[in-house]
């Protein structure tokens, strides 16, 4: 039993001196991280700031509704050799206070959520508190261009017309905005 117990102990030693051999130790510390790590953290970084930076101008112009909101009023679309889109705007102040301003965008969908126009609506007169203005406009007309076919097709109250703020100016010079 004595001479077992020398042997195995020898072939302990060098199996404990090969395997340190054969790795490397390890760094202490945090490992630095690898190019595709660190692109991956900053792309992550990114979206999520971007996340906050929407939630804050979302939460602004919910605010900003607080004080009226545009609609589209009317559509038509008018013949010739250069067809117009002509629209009608209108601008209700659902607040106490009057506006000498108010910027935003009327987001124009089809019933299936389908994005027809966009289109940027100042309202550029005074507007009295719980009181309701207009404007109209002519805007170019492709028949070839199939968003506008159908919002030239589609009647008013099959659209999905959404109002988003971006700016009122209030009588008194303070300016609200929301992006």
């Amino acid at each position: 039993m004595n001479r077992l117990f020398p042997a195995a102990l020898c072939a302990l030693s060098v199996v404990v001196i090969m395997g340190c051999e054969s790795k490397p130790a390890l760094p202490e510390g945090p490992q630095p991280k690898t190019p595709a790590e660190l692109a991956y953290e900053r792309e992550k970084l990114l979206r999520e700031a971007a996340m906050r930076i929407e939630a804050v101008k979302a939460e602004k112009r919910k605010e900003l509704l607080a004080y009226g909101a545009g609609r589209l009023a009317k559509k038509k679309l008018s013949g010739g050799a250069e067809p117009k889109l002509e629209l009608e705007f209108e601008f209700e102040n659902v607040s106490d206070k009057d506006l000498t301003q108010a910027q935003g965008a009327l987001q124009v969908e089809d019933a299936s959520g389908t994005m027809l126009k966009n289109i940027k609506v100042p309202f550029q007169m005074d507007i009295k508190a719980g009181k309701t203005v207009s404007k109209s406009g002519k805007f170019p007309y492709n028949p070839k261009n199939d968003a506008d076919v159908k919002l030239g097709a589609t009647k008013l109250s099959e659209l999905k017309i959404t109002w988003q703020p971006q700016m009122y100016v209030l009588a008194d010079g303070t300016q609200l905005i929301a992006e």
